[in-house]
């Protein structure tokens, strides 16, 4: 996950209201429900010593949310009567809605309940060119098409040695091919800042599009199993997404491992508690 939108919360001082709530069961009394908790909230924070403007405040932003209700909630983080940071989460927090009075922000539950949710590329890739598809949380649509060289395609069934130069030319092709859809699949992704390319098509044609990619979208790249004419259900990408978000945090966790082990002078680039 990328902490960035968490730089607010550590650019000021204590104490911090921290406040989960849960949005999840939408009914016909939602909107009277998101009021109850909005004071339920204050209470609750007046009750752990927070100030009155900062009570209010989180009031206020919960009650909101009655206009427009996420579909799982929402976190606030409060501080000196404005809430400085309200983003939504991807899963309902566990129990029920609640709030913390305490001098720093608590952002621990905001990693496992606000999610990733990786922007991906699925390139569906033939001899003759590919079809890039957009897949976000918000759905797919079309992020384009490359059209390479028509000619020639196939090889021939003739081992005649005569037909050897037909056949370096078919192998030029599909380089030449592989390098465009390579090249334009690089350039989709800086447009795009897409965290994953999945490439979709024959497992030649899959290999020499992503030999040619760029060294930095390496890591990115997943190869799926299905053929050049077919495409992806939501399931399968949504699979893919769920064990590229796994991989990376899994990475980050043996990079912060790592790190915690001291220097030759005792120094360490991590630390926990």
């Amino acid at each position: 996950m990328d902490l960035a939108f968490l730089h607010p919360l550590y650019e000021q001082p204590g104490p911090w209201a921290s406040v989960y709530v849960d949005t999840s069961r939408q009914a016909e009394g939602t909107a009277h429900e998101i009021r109850l908790t909005a004071q339920a909230m204050a209470r609750e924070l007046g009750r752990q010593g927070a100030d009155e403007a900062t009570c209010r405040a989180v009031e206020h932003a919960i009650d909101e949310m009655r206009h427009s209700p996420d579909p799982h909630g929402r976190a606030l983080f409060a501080r000196a009567g404005r809430v400085v940071l309200d983003p939504p989460l991807a899963r309902p927090p566990r129990g029920d809605s609640w709030a913390e009075w305490a001098p720093l922000p608590r952002v621990g539950p905001l990693l496992e309940l606000a999610g990733e949710d990786p922007v991906s590329i699925v390139a569906y890739v033939d001899r003759r060119g590919a079809d890039f598809e957009l897949r976000s949380a918000l759905g797919s649509k079309e992020a384009g098409t490359v059209v390479g060289q028509q000619w020639p395609i196939h090889r021939t069934s003739s081992v005649d040695w005569s037909e050897r130069h037909f056949q370096l030319k078919v192998e030029n092709t599909w380089e030449h091919n592989a390098a465009e859809i390579a090249d334009a699949l690089s350039v989709c992704q800086e447009e795009t800042q897409a965290d994953l390319l999945i490439l979709v098509g024959d497992e030649r044609e899959r290999r020499e599009v992503r030999r040619r990619l760029p060294k930095r979208l390496h890591d990115r790249v997943v190869e799926a199993t299905r053929g050049a004419g077919s495409r992806l259900l939501d399931e399968d990408v949504e699979r893919i997404r769920t064990e590229h978000v796994h991989r990376r945090l899994e990475d980050e966790l043996d990079r912060f491992r790592a790190a915690r082990a001291p220097d030759d002078e005792g120094r360490a680039g991590a630390a926990e508690g």
